[in-house]
C-alpha cells in the first residue's frame, strides 16, 4: 500500500462517484474519467512530498487530501452571530442524515450538531459528528474550517460490542444496483485497476445482477478503515479518548506511517478500547449536493447527475468472508455494520424542517398540528401534544432526552398506522423541477379507520374521523428506502424478493410495464407491513402512573429491550405513516416562482408559437395515459383541437379535435376503493372528464378553479351539444379506438373507451358486483357487436356509444369473484361469451386475420381488461389466454401450428402472476370445439345461457361434425376402414383421453385417436355413427384415421345460430355433462 496516500479519502469520495454513473453516458463519463486521472496525478505529486519531508503535529491542520490549500479569506463584513446560525442552519436543512445500519434508525441526523449524535449497531456502539462548510460559515464550527478547503467532514468514535471476524473497511455505497453502459463500465473498470496499483487493496463493485451468484452485492466503492482513515486513534479503557468536535485526535505523523505500512488483516480490534477515527473531503459540497473544487477549471456538477435519485451511504462494516483475499467481492449477506449513514438531498428540506420542528413543539405553537394530521385529534393526541410541547424547551441541548422524544414520535406513528387504511390508485409521472428529470410515484386514497374510534365521545367532533379519502403521493425512492429497511435481515425471503425489483425511480416510455408490475408486488409488500402487529413493548403508554419514560420507550416494566426485528417493524410502520401524510395534495401550494408553468416540465412553446396555433388557454394537467398510469402533461386548447404535450417534448403526442368532442364535465378522482365505500371522493385532487366518441379523457388538477376554468373552455370552444346532434345525423364517423396495454406490454385493449366505468353517467348501466350481472353484461355487450357487425350501413352514434359503453363496463368484471363463487356451468358461460365477444370487437376494429401466419398475433395482442379482485387490480385477457389458461386449464396442452401455447401459458404465470388460480376446475373437450376460430368455414356463435350450457355444448358440436360431413371433412371409408376427421381433432387429440390398450399393428398415435371416434360416437348422425361402430368391431383390420386440412378462411361477420338452442328445458336431469353423447359399446 502507499506509504502516504494521504489523499485516499478524498479519492474514495470519486471513486463512489464514478460508480454512480450508470445514467452518465458519454462526454460525463469521459468527464468523471478525466476527474479522477487528475486525482490520480495529484495524489502521487502528494505521496512524493510526503517522503520527502516528515510532517509536524502543526501539519494536521491542513486538508491532507489539498495541494497547497489556500485560506479562506474571510468576510469583508461580520454578521451577527444569530442571524448566521440561523442561515447556515435553513442551508443543512436540505440534507437529510440518516442512520440506516442501527436497530431503530434515526430518520433526521443534523449536520452540524453541536454534541455528536449516538448510534448503535449490532457490532459497534459510539457517536458520530457530521460537518459541512455552509456560506455563511457556522460560526461554532468556523475554526476548524479555518484555512482548508474540505467542505464534508465526518467523525467517529465508539466501541466494539464483538471483536469483528474480518477486515473492516470504509467507503461508499448506493442502495440500489445501477446499470452502466459498455463505456462507463470499461473506463471505471480501467481506473479502478490502477487504484489498486497505487494503494493496494480496495473493493470496487456495480452492483450484481439478480442471476449471479452475488445477487446481493451493492454498488459501492471500499477501503480498509485501519489504512485509510485520516486520522485514527486507539484509546484503552480507564483513558480519556479525543473529544469529537476538534481538529486534532492526537495521532502523530509516525504512526499514522506506521498504520498505513500495516498489512491487510494484521490489524487488531478488540473489545474495550474507544476508537476514534475521521474522513473528509474538498471535491463535494453536499448543503448545493454538487462537486467542488474539480481540478484543471471543471465546472461544478449536479450530483444528480450522477446518482438520480439515489442517496450516499457513508458506510463502515466488517467482512466475515474467512478467505477475504481470495475475492474483492462483498455481499450484503457477509457484511456487519459499523455504522451506514445515508446522505441525501431534499430541495424542499427547509419546508419540511419547519414543519417537523412546529408538529414536534418545538416551534411557538401547535395549530398546524392540527390541521396537517389526519384527523386523529382525540384525547390520546391532547396529550402527546401537551407531554412534547413541556418536553420540548428540555430537549433543545440535551440530546438524550432529544432522542427519547424521537423514539417516543416513532412510537405514536407507528400506532397512528394502524388506524388508517390506504389503497392503491396507480402511479405517476411527475416532473422534479429541481433535476429536470421524470419521476415515479405511487398514488393512493387513505382513510381513517371507523372501527377504532367507537369509544370515542360522542360530543368530541374534532376527534371523530371524517369517513372521506385523502390523497397520498409517495415517491418510488421514498418506497424502496422504507421496504429495505424493514428487510435488511439476510437470508429472509422477503429480501430476496425485493432485491429483484429495480424501483424505477426516473420513468421512461420504454419502462411504462415494468414499473406497472413493479407497483403491484410494492403496494403487496407495504400491505404485509401495515398488517404487522405493532409489538406490545413498542406500544405508548399515556397513563399517569406509568413508571417511567425509559421504561415506555424501550421496553416493558421488567426493563426488557425490544429485539432488532421489532425495532425495525416499528420504523417502517412510523415511516410508511409519515408517507402516506407528507404529500395530500396534486399540487402543492405555490408563489410565483414555484408556479407550475409548461416551461417549467420542458414544454417551451415562443408567443409566436402560441398565436400560430391559436392557443386560448394552456395549463399542466396530469392524464389518465392508463388506467393505471396518472402522468404530467401540458395541455393546450386552441380554437380547433386539444393538445398534449409529455413533459420535454417539442410536439404533441396526442391531438384532439374539437368537432369529435361531444361533453366535459367534473367529476371525482377514479379510485375503485371509494366507489365501493360510497364516498364522496377524494380530497386533495379535481378531476374533469372530456367525452369523445372514441374515448373518455380524464384529467387531474391540483384546484377545483382550474378543474371549472377548463370545464368551462372546453364547454365554449368545442360545442359538444353540436358535435353530437351532427354525428346523430351520420355526418361523422365513428373511430373505434384502442390504448396500448401496460401489463403485458404491446397489447391492445379493445374496452377502453371508458378507462373507469363508474364515472358513467346512464341509467342502462348493469351492476357487475354480482355474477348474475356480469354474466348479463357480457351477452348483452355480444349482442351488440354482432348488430354492429351485421348492420354496419344502418348504424346510430347511440348504437355505437352503447356498444364501446358496455364494453368498458366489463373492466370491472371480478374474475376472482367469478372464480371463488361461481358455478361451473356459470365460468364456462361467461368465458365463451367473453371469448367472441372480443373476437367480435376486434373484427369491428381491425377486422379478421387474412391468413395463417397473422393468427398468433391477433390471439396473443388482442385482449380486453377485466378486474382481479376486490382491490379492482386490472389485468388483461387474450384470447389465447381465455381458451389456453382458463377454459382448458385442466386439459393437456394443445399442438397447434399458428402458436405457441407453451409461451402463451409462460407469460400468463410469469413474475406478475396475473392470471393465478383463475380457471375452469372441470376438464371439457368441448370447450375448445366450441369457439368459432376451430370452425372452418362457419361464422355462427352461440351465445350461452348458465342453465343450459351443457345442452348447448352438445349441440354445438353436432353441429360441427354435421358440417364437417356436408363439406366433406369427415367420413367413413368403409373399403379402408379408415375415419376422415378435421383437423382440429388432431390439434386436440389429447382432450379425449389417455392412451389406450395398443393392438397389434396399431401406433400409439392412433389409441387416442380412437378415444377421440369414441366420444365422437354421441354426437354423429345416424348413418355414420352405425359405421363408425362397425369399424370398431372389425378384429382383423384395425381403425386407421385421417385429417383434412384446415384452411384459415377470414371470417367477414359472425351471426348467432338460433339452431343450436336447448331442444327441451324438461330434462335438466339428464346426462348432460362432456360424456352425454357418449354411446356404449
Amino acid at each position: 500500500m502507499a506509504d502516504e496516500a494521504d489523499w485516499l479519502p478524498d479519492l474514495a469520495a470519486l471513486a463512489s462517484l464514478s460508480v454512480a454513473v450508470h445514467y452518465v453516458l458519454g462526454f460525463y463519463g469521459l468527464l468523471g474519467a478525466l476527474l479522477i486521472f487528475t486525482v490520480l496525478e495529484h495524489g502521487s505529486k502528494l505521496r512524493g512530498k510526503s517522503v520527502e519531508c516528515e510532517r509536524t503535529p502543526s501539519a494536521l491542520e491542513d486538508d491532507a487530501s489539498t495541494e497547497g490549500d489556500d485560506e479562506v479569506p474571510q468576510g469583508e463584513e461580520q454578521q451577527d452571530e444569530e442571524q448566521e446560525e440561523e442561515i447556515q442552519h435553513h442551508r443543512v436543512a436540505s440534507l437529510i442524515v440518516s442512520d440506516v445500519g442501527s436497530g431503530a434508525p434515526r430518520e433526521y441526523m443534523e449536520m452540524n450538531s453541536r454534541t455528536p449524535i449516538p448510534f448503535e449497531t449490532e457490532l459497534f456502539m459510539g457517536h458520530a459528528l457530521f460537518l459541512v462548510r455552509t456560506q455563511p460559515e457556522d460560526p461554532h464550527y468556523a475554526a476548524l474550517f479555518a484555512g482548508k478547503r474540505r467542505m464534508f467532514w465526518i467523525q467517529v468514535q465508539g466501541r466494539f460490542k464483538q471483536a469483528p471476524k474480518g477486515p473492516v473497511y470504509l467507503g461508499g455505497e448506493l442502495p440500489a444496483r445501477i446499470a452502466p453502459g459498455v463505456f462507463t463500465r470499461s473506463v471505471a473498470l480501467v481506473i479502478m485497476g490502477l487504484i489498486r496499483r497505487l494503494v493496494g487493496r480496495v473493493s470496487f463493485s456495480f452492483g450484481s445482477s439478480t442471476d449471479s451468484e452475488d445477487s446481493d452485492e451493492l454498488p459501492a466503492v471500499a477501503f480498509p478503515l485501519y489504512q485509510s482513515a485520516d486520522q485514527f486513534v486507539e484509546t484503552q479503557e480507564g483513558q480519556t479518548p479525543p473529544v469529537l468536535g476538534t481538529g486534532d485526535f492526537g495521532e502523530t505523523e509516525v504512526q499514522r506511517r506506521e498504520r498505513r505500512h500495516t498489512p491487510l488483516g494484521a490489524e487488531e480490534y478488540a473489545v474495550g478500547p474507544t476508537y476514534t477515527f475521521d474522513f473528509h473531503t474538498m471535491y463535494v459540497d453536499l448543503t448545493r449536493w454538487e462537486t467542488a473544487n474539480l481540478p484543471s477549471g471543471l465546472n461544478a456538477m449536479d450530483l444528480a447527475s450522477f446518482f438520480d435519485s439515489l442517496p450516499l451511504r457513508l458506510v463502515a462494516y466488517q467482512v466475515k468472508s474467512t478467505d477475504f483475499e481470495a475475492s474483492d467481492s462483498h455481499r450484503q449477506r457477509d457484511k456487519d455494520y459499523l455504522f451506514s449513514f445515508e446522505v441525501k438531498y431534499d430541495k424542499h428540506g427547509r419546508h419540511n424542517d419547519e414543519e417537523m420542528r412546529e408538529y414536534a413543539g418545538q416551534g411557538s405553537g401547535s395549530g398546524r398540528t392540527s390541521t396537517a394530521g389526519l384527523s386523529l385529534l382525540g384525547s390520546e393526541m391532547s396529550t402527546m401534544s401537551t407531554t412534547l410541547s413541556d418536553a420540548s424547551s428540555l430537549t433543545e441541548e440535551d440530546p438524550v432526552l432529544a432522542e427519547e422524544q424521537a423514539v417516543f414520535l416513532r412510537l405514536e406513528h407507528a400506532r397512528r398506522l394502524g388506524q388508517l387504511s390506504f389503497s392503491y390508485l396507480c402511479w405517476m409521472e411527475e416532473v422534479d423541477v429541481a433535476s429536470d428529470v421524470r419521476r415515479v410515484h405511487y398514488v393512493f386514497a387513505v382513510k381513517d379507520k371507523v372501527g377504532d374510534y367507537e369509544d370515542m365521545d360522542a360530543d368530541d367532533e374534532l376527534s371523530r374521523p371524517q369517513h372521506h379519502h385523502r390523497l397520498a403521493i409517495i415517491s418510488s425512492y421514498e418506497l424502496r428506502n422504507l421496504l429495505q429497511r424493514r428487510h435488511a435481515l439476510k437470508g429472509e425471503k422477503v429480501t430476496d424478493e425485493l432485491a429483484k425489483l429495480r424501483f424505477h425511480s426516473r420513468s421512461r416510455i420504454g419502462s411504462y410495464s415494468t414499473i406497472s408490475s413493479e407497483a403491484q408486488q410494492v403496494v403487496m409488500h407495504l400491505q404485509r407491513l401495515a398488517d404487522e402487529p405493532l409489538p406490545q413493548s413498542g406500544l405508548p403508554s399515556y397513563s399517569s402512573d406509568c413508571p417511567s419514560d425509559t421504561e415506555t420507550l424501550d421496553g416493558d416494566s421488567n426493563g426488557e429491550k425490544r429485539s432488532l426485528d421489532e425495532n425495525r417493524v416499528i420504523a417502517a410502520q412510523a415511516a410508511l405513516y409519515k408517507c402516506l401524510t407528507k404529500r395530500q395534495r396534486l399540487q402543492e401550494s405555490f408563489t410565483a416562482s414555484t408556479k407550475l408553468s409548461p416551461s417549467r416540465i420542458g414544454v417551451n412553446l415562443s408567443r409566436r408559437d402560441r398565436q400560430d396555433m391559436g392557443v386560448v388557454f394552456e395549463g399542466v394537467v396530469y392524464r389518465y395515459y392508463a388506467a393505471e398510469l396518472l402522468r404530467q402533461e401540458v395541455l393546450l386548447l386552441t380554437k380547433d383541437t386539444l393538445l398534449f404535450y409529455r413533459s420535454y417534448a417539442s410536439s404533441a403526442e396526442k391531438q384532439v379535435s374539437c368537432s369529435h368532442i361531444i361533453g366535459a364535465r367534473a367529476v371525482e378522482m377514479p379510485s375503485g376503493a371509494v366507489f365501493h365505500d360510497g364516498a364522496s371522493g377524494i380530497d386533495g385532487v379535481y378531476a374533469l372528464q372530456i367525452s369523445t366518441f372514441a374515448e373518455e379523457i380524464v384529467l387531474c388538477v391540483g384546484t377545483s378553479s382550474t378543474r371549472d376554468a377548463w370545464v368551462r373552455g372546453i364547454l365554449q370552444y368545442c360545442n359538444p351539444k353540436t358535435n353530437f346532434d351532427r354525428a346523430l345525423q351520420g355526418e361523422m364517423y365513428i373511430r373505434f379506438a384502442a390504448t396500448t396495454a401496460l401489463r403485458p406490454a404491446n397489447r391492445v385493449e379493445l374496452n377502453s373507451r371508458l378507462l373507469f366505468p363508474q364515472l358513467k353517467q346512464q341509467d342502462s348501466v348493469i351492476s357487475v358486483d354480482t355474477i348474475p350481472g356480469a354474466l348479463k353484461l357480457v351477452k348483452r355487450t355480444l349482442t351488440r357487436a354482432l348488430h354492429i357487425l351485421n348492420n354496419a350501413q344502418e348504424l346510430s352514434v347511440t348504437d355505437v356509444l352503447a356498444f364501446l359503453d358496455d364494453a368498458s363496463s366489463l373492466r370491472e368484471v371480478d374474475l376472482k369473484l367469478l372464480q371463488d363463487s361461481g358455478s361451473h356451468e356459470e365460468q364456462v358461460a361467461f368465458y365463451l361469451n367473453l371469448y367472441h365477444t372480443i373476437l367480435a370487437h376486434a373484427m369491428i376494429a381491425q377486422g379478421f386475420p387474412r391468413g395463417k401466419n397473422q393468427w398468433s398475433h391477433f390471439l396473443t395482442r388482442t385482449c380486453y381488461a377485466l378486474s382481479c379482485g376486490p382491490n379492482g387490480e386490472q389485468v388483461s385477457l387474450s384470447l389465447a389466454e381465455i381458451e389456453h389458461v382458463i377454459l382448458r386449464s385442466r386439459l393437456p396442452r394443445a399442438e397447434l401450428p399458428y402458436l405457441n401455447v407453451n409461451n402463451v401459458i409462460k407469460a400468463a404465470n410469469g413474475p406478475a402472476s396475473r392470471l393465478e388460480d383463475l380457471g375452469i376446475a372441470h376438464p371439457d373437450f368441448r370447450l375448445s370445439l366450441a369457439l368459432v376460430m376451430n370452425h372452418m368455414n362457419s361464422e355462427e356463435i352461440v351465445i350461452y345461457e348458465p342453465e343450459s350450457v351443457h345442452d348447448q355444448l352438445n349441440a354445438v358440436l353436432r353441429s360441427l361434425l354435421k358440417r364437417s360431413s356436408a363439406q366433406g371433412c369427415l367420413e367413413m371409408k368403409e373399403d379402408s376402414n379408415t375415419i376422415v376427421l378435421p383437423r382440429v381433432f388432431e390439434w386436440y387429440g389429447c382432450d379425449f383421453g389417455g392412451v389406450a390398450r395398443v393392438g397389434i399393428g396399431q401406433r400409439d398415435d392412433d389409441a387416442s385417436t380412437i378415444y377421440c371416434v369414441r366420444k365422437l360416437l354421441g354426437f354423429m348422425d345416424t348413418t355414420l355413427q352405425l359405421q363408425v361402430i362397425n369399424a370398431l368391431g372389425l378384429d382383423d383390420t384395425p381403425l386407421r384415421t385421417k385429417f383434412r386440412s384446415f384452411k384459415y378462411i377470414p371470417k367477414t361477420t359472425l351471426l348467432e345460430d338460433q339452431s343450436c338452442q336447448p331442444e327441451s328445458t324438461d330434462n335438466k336431469d339428464s346426462t348432460q355433462t362432456e360424456g352425454g353423447g357418449m354411446t356404449q359399446l
